[in-house]
Order: C-alpha cells, then structure tokens, then sequence
C-alpha cells in the first residue's frame, strides 16, 4: 500500500508540472519590433525562397507547357504573391541598417562591414561576368564594360543587371541620414518630406532610374 502511494504521488507531481508548463507555452509573449530582428534570418531565407521561385515560375510560364494543374499552380502563384520576396528583402535590410546604426559604431566599421559583405564579392563575381558578356558574347568596348562594371549603366540607362546591388549601396550611402531624421520624432515630417520630394524628382527627371528601382 505505501508503495501504491508513492507511486500515486509521483503521478500527482508529474500531472502538476505538466499542467503548470502548458500554463506557460500558453502565455502569448507581446510583439515587438526587435522580433523581426531576433528572426531576420529566417525571414531572409523566406524571402530568397520567394524569388528563387518567382523567377523559376516565370521561366517556367514562358515554356509551351500545356496547361495542367502545375501551370495553374504557378501562374496563380506568380499573380497573387509575385516579388513579394524583394520587398521583404529590402524591409528586413531596412531593419537591420537600423539596429546596426542604432548601436552608435562608428560610420567607418558600418561601411567597411558592407563593403565586405557586398562590394568585395560583386567586384570579383561582376567582373567575371562582365568580361563574359561585354567581349565574348555582345563584342562591346572597354568603355562600355567600364560603364556595366561600375554599374553605372544602372542609373545612365535601362539596364536592371545586378540592380539590386546598385540600389541596396544607395541605401547604405542614405542610411546614416535616414536614420538621423528618423531617429528623433520632432523631424517625421521633414524625413517624409524628403522622401516624398525625392521620390518626385525621380520620378519625373529619371524615369528610367525610378522604373528600373520599381
């Protein structure tokens, strides 16, 4: 009998903890914005995730595939959800520019960071690339190799080569002064007049710059 008592209070304890730790897995834990940093790469991989497939869909609707359920499927992807994944890409970027200048470093360890990270592997993948494509495929001149190496087609023409890095080191140049005007509540309005300005001039000046970035 003692020992079916022992047993039954082992049992008991057992039930008790059980009870208090689905307590706790219950508790919902408020959202903050530091979330988005704390997961920012799982959310990456999501993103990359949706524009590997984006682009592989859209290969795959230009083919003379007929229409079965898998076309169906890609075609609705590609319309409802799209290159959702770069934008989620750029707002993640966004907050991680944040978070890094929020830690007060100094500008020359922000830049060196991003200069390693993205500059360096460019500079050796583009210029392999770029000889590829310029002499051995489309036979142009050094100048025009010069102009597709420092990406300056990107701004100059409609070129969309590499347009990501192009636009993501504008963003790192701008940074520190978006996040000075975002920084502080009492200069909101001047950041969204700034922005909404740029936007405009863009826009209307060059266009081809503003549809190659949307």
């Amino acid at each position: 009998k003692e020992s079916d008592d022992i047993i039954f209070s082992y049992l008991g304890i057992i039930y008790e903890e059980k009870r208090k730790a689905s307590k706790k897995r219950t508790y919902r834990v408020p959202f903050t914005w530091s979330d988005i940093s704390t997961y920012r790469g799982e959310l990456f991989g999501a993103s990359i995730l949706s524009v590997v497939l984006y682009h592989y869909f859209a290969i795959f609707l230009n083919t003379e595939a007929p229409n079965t359920v898998i076309r169906i499927l890609t075609k609705f992807y590609n319309s409802a959800v799209g290159s959702v994944g770069v934008d989620i890409f750029i707002i993640l970027s966004g907050f991680g520019l944040y978070y890094s200048l929020s830690r007060r470093e100094k500008l020359s360890a922000f830049y060196r960071k991003r200069v390693y990270r993205v500059v360096l592997p460019y500079l050796v993948c583009g210029l392999a690339y770029w000889i590829i494509m310029d002499f051995f495929f489309f036979h142009e001149t050094f100048a025009k190799f010069l102009l597709d190496y420092t990406l300056i087609t990107f701004w100059i023409s409609e070129a969309s080569t590499f347009w990501y890095i192009s636009f993501i080191c504008l963003l790192y140049i701008l940074s520190p002064c978006v996040f000075w005007l975002v920084n502080d509540r009492r200069r909101y309005l001047f950041a969204l007049i700034c922005a909404f300005s740029m936007t405009i001039l863009c826009y209307r000046f060059a266009y081809g710059v503003f549809d190659n970035i949307e």
